[in-house]
């Protein structure tokens, strides 16, 4: 089973139209040959956000919809999908996706965790990083066509789409919770515990994912 988790933060409207191209585009383009795969959406709850907003699309789409209604947090949101998706639905893959990424071409996950089931010893395979400069990873090559995420370097991860075992707390712990204004200090922390303990992570070619929108979930 392959859970697509999609995190939405809609305290402003323009998350929610996020939500939509990506749900849209997730719907479109990602698919899994040879394995179940169900798409959820994990939501924020608090009163200043547009639940119901959120609510409507994932009926419109198809996609089952969570409440995370713990304090706001894209730590807490991630661990929402973790704790759905593992422990209620029995998932062995996870594909963490946030609402403002959005798929560009096809994408069978299936063939990609099939590499991931002939490969135990990589924790982690992303579709998207930034390509900023200082928080773009270094890639090495690898005979098999995938790219080798530098340990070290300064963003060799992100919460940018990617694919996740189901052992993944188990192995790295779940994420902080902290304010959303907090959210640099989540990735630092995930970045330093995965480097700490040892995370294989790879990537795919190429970017499959585009990163839309200006308005931060942050602000």
């Amino acid at each position: 089973m392959i859970i697509v988790g999609i995190t939405t933060y809609p305290r402003y409207p323009e998350r929610v139209t996020y939500l939509e191209q990506a749900l849209a585009e997730a719907r479109r383009y990602l698919s899994a040959s040879r394995h179940e795969m169900l798409m959820i959406c994990s939501c924020e709850t608090e009163p200043q956000g547009d639940v119901q907003a959120v609510r409507d699309l994932c009926g419109q789409f198809g996609v089952a919809f969570y409440g995370n209604d713990g304090s706001p947090s894209m730590g807490a949101n991630q661990n929402n999908v973790m704790q759905i998706a593992v422990h209620d639905l029995a998932a062995d893959y996870v594909l963490i996706h946030v609402d403002d990424c959005y798929a560009v071409e096809p994408i069978d996950l299936s063939d990609d965790v099939d590499f991931l089931d002939q490969h135990p010893e990589i924790d982690i395979l992303r579709y998207h990083w930034s390509g900023r400069p200082g928080a773009c990873p270094t890639f090495h090559e690898r005979p098999d066509g995938y790219m080798q995420v530098d340990p070290t370097s300064k963003w060799f991860y992100d919460d940018s789409p990617h694919i996740r075992r189901a052992n993944h707390t188990d192995k790295f712990d779940w994420q902080l919770t902290l304010p959303p204004a907090s959210a640099g200090a989540i990735e630092r922390n995930t970045n330093d515990r995965l480097r700490a303990r040892g995370a294989n992570i790879i990537a795919t070619p190429r970017l499959r994912f585009s990163k839309g929108g200006v308005v931060s979930a942050c602000h």
